[in-house]
C-alpha cells in the first residue's frame, strides 16, 4: 500500500516537491496562454481571408498570370493553417494534461502531457527546418 502511495506522488520514479509543481503549473499556464493566443490570431487571420478572399484571388491572378496559381496559393494557405492549428492543438493539449496531472497528482496525465509536448516540439523542428531551407533558397536565388 505504501508503494502505491509513493507511486502517485512521483513522476518517472522521482519525487515531486512543491517547487517542481509550481514550475509545471507555470509552464502549463504559459503554454495555454500561447496556444489560445495563437488560436485567436489564427481565427482573425481566417476571418480576414474570408472577407478579402475574392480580392486576394484577383490580385494573385493579376500578379501571376499562370493558370491555377490562385488555387495553388489557396491550397498552400490551407495546408499551413492546418499545420499551425495542429501545432497549437498539441501545445494546448499538453497544457491541459499537465495541469490535470498536477491537480489530481496523477503521473499518467503528466506523462501524456509531456508526450503531447514532444509532438509540439517535433512540429516546431520541422517548421524551423522549413524556414531555414526557405531562407537558404531565398539567399541562393537573390
Amino acid at each position: 500500500m505504501e508503494e502505491n502511495q509513493s507511486q502517485t506522488n512521483s513522476i518517472f520514479g522521482m519525487e515531486m516537491d512543491s517547487y517542481a509543481q509550481d514550475h509545471l503549473k507555470t509552464i502549463s499556464k504559459w503554454s495555454r496562454f500561447i496556444s489560445m493566443t495563437g488560436f485567436i490570431l489564427g481565427g482573425i487571420f481566417l476571418l480576414i481571408l474570408l472577407v478579402a478572399g475574392a480580392t486576394l484571388i484577383r490580385q494573385i491572378d493579376r500578379v501571376m498570370p499562370i493558370a491555377g496559381a490562385a488555387g495553388v496559393v489557396v491550397a498552400i494557405l490551407i495546408v499551413v493553417c492546418g499545420l499551425c492549428g495542429t501545432w497549437l492543438y498539441f501545445l494546448l493539449q499538453s497544457s491541459n494534461l499537465i495541469r490535470k496531472g498536477i491537480g489530481t497528482t496523477n503521473s499518467v496525465y503528466i506523462g501524456e502531457g509531456f508526450k503531447a509536448m514532444r509532438s509540439f516540439f517535433i512540429i516546431s523542428i520541422v517548421l524551423s527546418l522549413l524556414s531555414i531551407l526557405s531562407a537558404f533558397y531565398t539567399i541562393l536565388n537573390y
